[in-house]
């Protein structure tokens, strides 16, 4: 409920001027107002009238609580203080309903008095400087916790805020914690988190020890390490069997990777800037990767693998084969490499990077047949670079200042297009050049190195006024010299000696062949004169012979006006933003037109296509080009195939309509600020629509006068609210490594699935995640050809609609935290495999028809029965089912080989379990005192979790363990609370001798 419109009653006394303390911004005011607190509390009282609590959970302030840089921190201070000192109902209320606190405070909050507090991040006020987190108090619902420091106003200098330790810590269900830039010392306090996912300690530079993480380890599935220099190990990560990701980026102390040997389910490892790390040696991972795939988003660098100053890193042979989505590896600072062996097992690699390193061996080159870019810079080691020559799909050769280089290929099998040769002193004559290179792109310090060629011809005075004013980088000055040279016809064929076609592509000739940045106005000088060329002059017959080309942009498009054949013509993106095409004049003959260069790292951008007059156009490829508007598409009624995705300002489709009965394929991917695709709908041959990530448009209603669709995607279109349209459509999704996948994954305005297509041709998988606002799967047709279904982190509440997918073999509904009622799931005959995990899931089925093999109930806190569980299942995980207090309904798990119930906090008895006899793998609590069900499973792997209160073994759960006869025993020392004591104690590992029948142990 909001603050009451009413005036808010006022501050009076003393409160008044306890209040103006901490409204002053001085820290010592503040620190002699917290001071005071309680003596004047009941004046303060009014200051509740300011807050209240949103709908999600998170409170939030009226005026009287509103600061400024100086004071926010100390206001927000007073807020916590009072909400949670104050015994007032009003208070008590504010307190209940909060779940959700963010705020930049000067002290840390009582948080233990918000008794339904799941998410807390808290910005540590400018120069504060906390000891640790004993403030806290216990937070037993506390999920996610972020500690972060102010950001320090430029040039203030002031001193950014410091949190000393972590100790005081009390959160047992913690599932994320962040603590980045804060100068932590110590993170005693983690200990207790048992439960603990992802963990991020970035930027703590003087943290030399994570040893508390050696609890937790292996519950951990992320761990960000990145910037805090001063961990002297990783051994505290021995045990984090489950880690997926891990980033160890400027750990300066860190030699090599053995601790980490144990982490088989590894996939992503950042170890960049790591300067003492001499190997590599000890990873287990089946491909290597620094990042996680950027989920199809188009981030700087999200293809590259970046080495940087790895001073000591002396082998690349033990490196795993690179992630495929990695396609460029740079290197930078490698002091002690001087090989690249190890990079040939990655064989899809296209770019390579070296930089300031010590190779001197680049026959490992040889063996990367997608080779198309190598860069080496100040590689003093390299001598020989001949290993290019046998590459086949080389396009960009640079070796700049690398001083040893000698030799360069002799022979070439690849058509290189840009070398260049800088700044290498020592390098002898090539003896060869790539087929087809033109000696003007080749960049080198000596020429004389380069096979001689005839000197073109010298200009006579008057033609060197004129070339100067057409070389000049000035699209002015340019134009003078256009105007100018139609009175010097006869000099022009000495400016054009050199310019030829052949194979209906343009050789610009030395002149008006230049660098990246003249090149636009070199192409307005020669097309420009092209374009005025006399019938029956050299310049008008090239012009005539010209069909594939390639024109730069910069302030404006050059005249291509006369080149009736050009049929491929690409535009190349530089630096400036190019307003329309309206130089260009028509194109009878253009099939095909794309941009080059465009995207998101080009700060080139093309407007708009006005100009472009292409009646016989068929393919438009304009991804990234930063168009707005494509109206001029009125004059191309032919097209088959049109790009525009990534222009995030395309605000109209107007024009496309023109193609209506030829265009086949559409790609809109990104097109951020489309709202509407209502033109669309006029494509009545249309096949292909892809709409991903188009975050604004809110209709789809126009694809209902397509018939012919086949193939369309709607990820992440945010602002979506219908499917109206698509419920006829045919659809044929393409298979990928998940199957042919028909998503809606973020379509998070989606209320409903009404008019969710029929009748899709080929679709046997679903992804409904992250669609927050979707409550149910009312509407979704009978699809009988689906197996799969994802719905990760959605809003569903029923589910009951399920039966319309009666083949469907697996189903996760993971993280969907409304979702209580599964019953519908017994009824479905085919099932294998089920994911409930972090649920509000309460009970299972009674029965299941289907014969399920693999269920997933982890982290669902609420079940507290297991119904009837099928003779067929293989794996259950009740990991974090703190409600449940027995096994009943495992009875008939006849075929179980797993189950995980660590951190069942209620479970004390393994009743039922007595008749998996195939059981190999069973995970416990200590709280389990009875172990008589397993007195007869003599195969069965028994790993068992002892919490660190615990000093030595309970004499009831002793007494029961020792019952069993050979037993195979793993003791796990972990920090789960279980509602006790945080204080820690030391186990007496003499214990281990009163176990008197484990087998191994």
């Amino acid at each position: 409920m909001s603050p009451s419109s009413a005036r808010a009653r006022p501050l009076k006394g003393e409160a008044s001027k306890v209040y103006k303390l901490f409204k002053s911004g001085d820290d010592g005011n503040f620190k002699v107002a917290m001071s005071l607190i309680d003596t004047v509390l009941d004046g303060l009282e009014v200051l509740l009238d300011d807050l209240h609590v949103t709908d999600d959970g998170q409170i939030k302030s009226g005026k009287r609580f509103e600061g400024n840089d100086k004071n926010q921190h100390h206001l927000n201070a007073l807020l916590m203080a009072l909400v949670a000192a104050s015994p007032s109902e009003q208070a008590q209320d504010l307190r209940e309903q909060t779940k959700v606190i963010k705020i930049t405070t000067a002290a840390i909050p009582a948080l233990s008095a918000f008794p339904n507090l799941e998410e807390a991040t808290l910005y540590i006020g400018v120069e504060s400087v906390v000891e640790n987190l004993e403030a806290f108090g216990s937070t037993p619902k506390l999920k996610s916790l972020s500690l972060y420091g102010q950001a320090v106003p430029f040039n203030s200098g002031k001193k950014s805020a410091q949190l000393k330790s972590l100790k005081g810590l009390d959160a047992p269900n913690l599932i994320s914690l962040t603590a980045t830039g804060v100068k932590l010392l110590d993170i005693n306090g983690v200990e207790g988190c048992s439960k603990l996912l992802d963990l991020n300690l970035q930027r703590n530079q003087e943290l030399a020890s994570i040893d508390p993480v050696s609890k937790i380890a292996p519950s951990l599935v992320s761990v960000n390490l990145a910037g805090s220099s001063a961990i002297e190990s990783l051994k505290s990560l021995q045990k984090a069997t489950h880690l997926e990701f891990l980033s160890i980026s400027f750990l300066e102390k860190i030699a090599d990777l053995s601790a980490i040997k144990n982490c088989t389910k590894l996939e992503y490892l950042d170890f960049s800037q790591c300067k003492s790390l001499e190997s590599i040696a000890d990873l287990s991972m089946a491909t290597f990767s620094d990042k996680r795939p950027g989920n199809n988003m188009r981030v700087y660098g999200a293809n590259e693998l970046y080495l940087a100053n790895l001073k000591a890193l002396k082998s690349l042979a033990p490196l795993p084969p690179i992630a495929p989505h990695l396609t460029t590896v740079k290197t930078f600072g490698l002091d002690a490499l001087t090989s690249l062996e190890g990079l040939e097992k990655s064989q899809h690699l296209e770019k390579l990077v070296l930089s300031k390193s010590a190779i001197q061996d680049l026959s490992a080159i040889a063996q990367l047949p997608n080779l198309k870019e190598i860069e080496c810079d100040q590689c003093d080691g390299i001598k020989d670079a001949s290993a290019l020559g046998e590459l086949t799909q080389l396009e960009k050769v640079t070796f700049t200042k690398c001083q040893s280089l000698e030799t360069m290929p002799s022979h070439w099998k690849s058509a290189v297009k840009i070398m260049n040769l800088s700044g290498c002193p020592a390098l002898k004559p090539l003896e060869g050049l790539p087929p087809g290179i033109d000696k003007k792109k080749i960049e080198i310090s000596d020429r004389k190195l380069l096979p001689r060629e005839k000197p073109v011809q010298a200009l006579k005075s008057d033609m060197r006024s004129v070339w100067k004013l057409l070389s000049s980088r000035d699209v002015a000055n340019v134009r003078m010299g256009l105007s100018l040279s139609e009175a010097l016809s006869t000099e022009i064929d000495d400016l054009i000696a050199d310019v030829s076609v052949k194979n209906g592509e343009l050789n610009r000739g030395k002149r008006f062949d230049g660098t990246g940045p003249a090149q636009p106005y070199l192409d307005i000088a020669l097309f420009g004169l092209m374009a005025a060329a006399a019938k029956g002059s050299k310049l008008a017959k090239l012009r005539q012979e010209i069909q594939t080309l390639t024109v730069s942009l910069t302030t404006e498009s050059p005249d291509l006006k006369g080149f009736d054949n050009i049929e491929t013509l690409t535009l190349l993106m530089v630096e400036d933003t190019t307003p329309d095409l309206s130089n260009f004049g028509p194109l009878p003959a253009l099939k095909a037109l794309k941009i080059d260069g465009g995207g998101w790292n080009s700060s080139g951008r093309l407007l708009s296509l006005n100009g472009l007059d292409a009646p016989l156009l068929q393919e438009l490829h304009l991804d990234g080009a930063g168009v707005v508007e494509v109206k001029a598409l009125s004059k191309s009624p032919l097209l088959k195939t049109v790009d525009l995705s990534e222009n995030e300002k395309l605000s109209s489709l107007e024009g496309i309509s023109a193609s209506a009965a030829t265009l086949e394929s559409l790609n809109l991917q990104k097109c951020e600020t489309l709202e509407s695709i209502e033109p669309v709908g006029d494509l009545t041959h249309l096949k292909e629509l892809y709409l991903s990530n188009c975050a604004s448009l809110k209709s789809i209603e126009a694809l209902g006068n397509i018939k012919s669709l086949t193939k369309l995607t709607l990820e992440s279109c945010r602002a979506l609210s219908s499917l109206k349209g698509i419920e006829d459509l045919a659809l044929h999704m393409p298979k990928s490594y998940g199957g042919a996948v028909l998503s809606l994954s973020g379509c998070s305005s989606l209320t409903t699935l009404e008019n969710f297509p029929k009748k899709p041709i080929s679709v046997d998988s679903l992804d409904l995640s992250y669609m927050t606002a979707l409550k149910s799967l009312e509407h979704l047709p009978h699809l009988s050809a689906v197996k799969s279904l994802s719905a990760y982190s959605s809003g569903f509440e029923d589910i009951s609609e399920i039966r319309n997918l009666p083949n469907l073999e697996s189903v996760s509904f993971s993280n969907c935290n409304t979702l209580k009622n599964v019953e519908c799931l017994g009824e479905h005959a085919k099932l294998k495999k089920v994911t409930l995990s972090s649920t509000a899931v309460e009970k299972l089925p009674q029965q299941w028809q289907a014969p399920l093999e693999d269920l997933d109930m982890s982290q669902s806190s609420s079940v507290t029965d297991l119904g009837q569980l099928p003779a067929s299942l293989k794996q259950l995980n009740i990991k974090g089912c703190e409600a449940l207090k027995t096994l009943k309904g495992i009875e008939g798990c006849t075929a179980l080989a797993k189950l995980n119930a660590y951190q069942c906090d209620q479970l004390t008895s393994l009743e039922g379990l007595q008749h998996s006899t195939q059981l190999e793998e069973l995970y416990i609590s200590m709280q389990v005192t009875d172990h008589a069900a397993l007195i007869n499973l003599k195969n069965t792997k028994l790993h068992i979790a002892i919490p660190s209160n615990i000093s030595i073994f309970p004499e009831e759960w002793l007494a029961s363990i020792n019952q069993l006869q050979d037993s195979e025993l793993y003791l796990h020392r972990i920090s789960h609370l279980f509602g006790m004591s945080a204080e820690k104690s030391k186990f007496d590992y003499n214990q281990l001798s009163l176990l008197q029948n484990a087998k191994s142990l």
